[in-house]
């Protein structure tokens, strides 16, 4: 309270909540939703992973909106709040990331992933069996 207090006598303001923010609507939410479900039929993510998952897609593509627009960072808000514990699951979930494995081709499979062309080549080569990943 006293920094805050402090910070206040220092003339700090907030900064002005942005007013554009661009989210995909019903389109990119259909999308995410359809990744969300088939990695769940798969069993690669568990009932919780898949409502954590339908929360985030709801959120991230602003909602019911029915196409692609921008909106206020509020609506974004709004919508985070209808939605309580997804934030605190995301930043548990991203504090339990190992970046080594982010590169680590045994678990990405580079030759999808290069087809794409979502991945350098340089960062294609095979790990060794038995070796480290970098």
């Amino acid at each position: 309270k006293a920094t805050v207090l402090e910070r206040v006598r220092e003339g700090y303001q907030a900064p002005d909540r942005r007013a554009a923010i661009p989210v995909g609507g019903e389109e990119a939410r259909a999308a995410l939703e359809l990744g969300i479900h088939l990695a769940w039929r798969g069993g690669a993510i568990s009932d919780h992973d898949a409502r954590i998952g339908r929360a985030l897609a709801r959120i991230m593509t602003g909602g019911d909106l029915p196409h692609a627009t921008t909106v206020s960072e509020q609506v974004l808000l709004d919508l985070e709040r209808e939605h309580p514990g997804v934030k605190s699951s995301m930043l548990k979930a991203l504090g339990n990331v190992v970046p080594r494995h982010l590169l680590d081709t045994r678990l990405n499979p580079p030759g999808e992933l290069r087809a794409a062309g979502r991945l350098p080549s340089e960062l294609t080569e095979p790990v060794a069996e038995g070796a480290a990943p970098a």
